[in-house]
């Protein structure tokens, strides 16, 4: 009960820094917090929630997927991982990661341009403007990198990257202000520092149709994939016409693991393997330990999981069919789980992408009427369930 008391007493604290704009006294209080009550799902997920902000994306997972393992039902880190989950997240990494890879390798003007496009949708994140000021101390342009400094500024007024930053451009420039001036020193100097704005400014909007594009190519794909699955059920097809004369066995259907020695272990271990075999794109193994866990496990925790595992997988082995059939065993048996949101979406947009209009409508509205709160819950889906045939 004490314990709880003080953890109770912590979070209040940490949430009143982090409300006074003060992220890094918030994450220094909830670590010292931790040490001392470390299974604490609300200390965790807002260290989470803070790590986030400073775009320090594995610290947050890592606190998000400790804090699930502590408490799967109720906690708020469900929806965080759901919204590490979409597509909308995995987006906003990827460009971040190019911004971090232009900036590790001194392409100034390209990263600032990337952080810059990045950071008008993504104002409340603490990470966004320091690379930016890096990016801009790298072009030699200390008005851009003081500008963003501040801007950090104004999302955690203790930032220590931001302050010592602004302290050395302030001692910097103090030294500077004792040296003499030439006059046409100074024309030049203007020149350059006017070409390298324009230079940077072309190369800005130069990033920004190279992003157009990009989504552009993402769409082809998309119609590629689902042309791809057409000429793997026509070859399906082709395959049972020319065995059907054969002796019978029993079929393997694709993207199914044949059968094997019975797996060992508890179910939490054959789900964690199964998770690992995912990762490392291990698929067969995958679904064999997955199903293994849906189909036999009790603990409905788990089972939800591997169900989810299982339209994951075969989404990435681009079995539609499969990853149907999962969504809608996922609907029916877990909808108290924490990717009930995230199924109803993605099985919405895939019934929409199809043409199916009707069951695309009646699958998304369960968004708004039964997990209103969901990041799910946006335009997209609005849009979708406003539509008419």
């Amino acid at each position: 009960m004490k314990e709880k008391i003080q953890a109770k007493k912590a979070y209040e604290e940490a949430m009143k820094r982090y409300e006074s704009k003060d992220i890094t006294g918030a994450r220094t209080y909830l670590e010292e917090a931790l040490k001392a009550d470390p299974k604490d799902t609300e200390l965790l997920n807002l260290l989470g929630l803070l790590h986030h902000l400073y775009c320090d994306f594995e610290k947050a997972l890592r606190a998000w997927h400790k804090s699930i393992s502590m408490a799967r039902t109720g906690n708020k880190a469900s929806e965080y991982l759901a919204y590490y989950s979409s597509e909308e997240f995995k987006t906003l990494q990827e460009v971040y990661m190019e911004g971090t890879k232009s900036l590790e390798r001194k392409e100034y003007e390209k990263a600032y341009g990337i952080f810059a496009v990045l950071v008008d949708g993504n104002r409340n994140l603490v990470g966004v403007p320091l690379k930016m000021a890096e990016c801009a101390l790298g072009m030699k342009d200390k008005e851009k990198a003081k500008a963003s400094l501040e801007e950090a500024l104004l999302l955690d007024r203790n930032s220590r990257q931001a302050k010592e930053l602004l302290s050395a451009m302030d001692n910097t420039q103090g030294a500077k202000m004792g040296l003499k001036r030439h006059p046409a020193v100074l024309l030049a100097v203007s020149a350059l520092l006017m070409l390298a704005l324009l230079v940077g400014f072309y190369q800005y909007r130069n990033l920004e149709k190279e992003l157009q594009v990009l989504k552009q190519e993402q769409e082809a794909l998309k119609i590629e994939a689902k042309g791809y699955q057409e000429e793997v059920d026509r070859l399906e097809a082709l395959l049972q016409e020319m065995e059907s004369g054969e002796l019978e066995e029993e079929p393997v259907a694709e993207n199914e693991v044949p059968k094997e020695e019975p797996l060992t272990g508890t179910e939490v271990e054959i789900f964690e393997e199964g998770l690992a075999a995912y990762r490392a794109e291990d698929f067969e193994k995958a679904i064999q330990h997955f199903t293994n866990v849906a189909e036999k496990g009790t603990l409905d925790a788990y089972r939800s999981e591997a169900v989810y595992f299982l339209s994951a997988t075969y989404k990435k082995l681009l079995n539609v069919e499969k990853v149907k059939a999962y969504y809608d065993q996922y609907m029916l048996e877990f909808q108290e789980g924490n990717y009930y949101a995230e199924v109803l979406y993605h099985y919405g947009l895939l019934l929409y992408e199809e043409g199916d209009l009707i069951k695309a409508q009646e699958i998304l509205k369960k968004i708004p009427e039964e997990v209103p709160e969901s990041p799910y819950n946006n335009s997209r889906v609005a849009a979708v369930l406003a539509e008419t045939e």
